[in-house]
């Protein structure tokens, strides 16, 4: 006999959810009434809890799957309050700050930035402009952004050393692959250099054709990398080149398999500069959950597109300061000739804090 447990705010409704899931033979063993489970469990109504024992598990049609879904999402969203609710008692209330500095803590917030991470920035500005007897309140809260970034610069490899190995990782849909893109046609037709395109991605359909034919109207090499084994042979092809710029499969963080086959890959390259791409249009949580994903992985930079579709860009310094991580390029429009930038500091803080004109 299988058990099973049901509950509900009355015993019809109780009795209801026993029905429509497991049908009417299943033999009721125990009816109750009990306090919600959780912390703020006593805060709320009691509930009825129906213990049944179920002779052959019954198979659930298409709508009680749905129900017990839809069930199942209701109980995430409510612990996601409790979540919220415990981080409000566990973090201290921001201190205020006077007039026009607490105008720019919510400009700061408005962009996407936590009250607490504002409230810090501001603070650091509001010492600065102290210290230097005045100033613009404005463009010194960009400097204080820029002090929190790093940046990793621009540089091929040095001649007979073997090509710079640059590999994009990241989530599905965050383009990526069209940041590997500008990155070449940046190098090969602006900076003058050779280059070179590869591809592991054989998981997206169309993917090795999409990048081949890149590679065709840039007019350099392309490889497309079946196995580990493959990766010296490219290499030793492209020895006189100054760039490799290698695509990867857009990945999902629960695809742990997959993540851990990609990085054996890339272990193939004695130095390949690994960089995460995230969205700069993603949510926040989206963009940390990657983060931690692609830590088995491996990654020494991260690189942000798709500036042109995000309403805000606090996440840029929320990404920055979690992954602990150096920005490299800014994707900043579908053109592949001028949507690309070199990042810097100045520039990163611009985008978080906005113009000071």
């Amino acid at each position: 006999m299988i058990v099973k447990t049901f509950r509900a705010p009355t015993v019809q409704e109780a009795l209801a959810r026993v029905k429509s899931t497991v049908g009417a033979s299943a033999l009721i063993i125990e009816t109750r009434r009990v306090a919600p489970a959780g912390l703020f469990g006593f805060l709320r109504k009691p509930v009825v809890e129906v213990v049944v024992g179920i002779e052959d598990a019954p198979a659930l049609d298409p709508k009680a799957w749905d129900r017990e879904a839809a069930h199942l999402r209701g109980l995430e969203k409510e612990i996601g309050g409790i979540r919220d609710t415990l981080r409000q008692f566990a973090e201290p209330a921001p201190a205020a700050l006077p007039g026009p500095f607490a105008d720019l803590e919510q400009r700061l917030v408005r962009q996407g930035l936590e009250a607490n991470l504002a409230n810090a920035l501001v603070a650091e500005c509001r010492s600065d402009l102290e210290h230097a007897g005045g100033g613009n309140p404005l463009a010194r809260l960009r400097a204080v952004v820029a002090r929190r970034f790093r940046v990793t610069g621009e540089h091929p490899a040095t001649p007979g050393s073997g090509p710079r190995v640059v590999a994009l990782v990241g989530p599905p849909g965050g383009g990526k692959t069209t940041l590997l893109v500008k990155l070449a046609g940046r190098a090969a037709l602006h900076g003058g250099d050779r280059v070179a395109l590869a591809t592991m991605d054989f998981f997206r359909v169309g993917a090795v054709e999409q990048l081949k034919a890149y590679a065709e109207i840039l007019g350099i090499p392309f490889h497309a990398i079946h196995a580990p084994e493959e990766v010296a042979g490219i290499l030793d092809a492209e020895r006189h080149a100054s760039w490799l710029f290698v695509d990867t499969p857009g990945l999902a963080g629960r695809d742990v398999g997959r993540l851990e086959q990609l990085a054996a890959w890339l272990r193939a390259f004695p130095a390949a500069d690994s960089r995460l791409v995230l969205s700069a249009a993603s949510e926040t949580q989206a963009a940390i959950d990657a983060m931690k994903s692609y830590k088995a992985v491996g990654f020494g930079a991260l690189a942000f597109a798709q500036l042109d579709e995000a309403r805000r860009h606090g996440l840029l310094l929320i990404a920055a300061e979690a992954a602990r991580m150096p920005v490299a390029h800014l994707g900043t429009g579908q053109d592949v000739a001028s949507g690309l930038e070199v990042a810097t500091p100045d520039r990163l803080a611009e985008l978080v804090v906005g113009r000071t004109e």
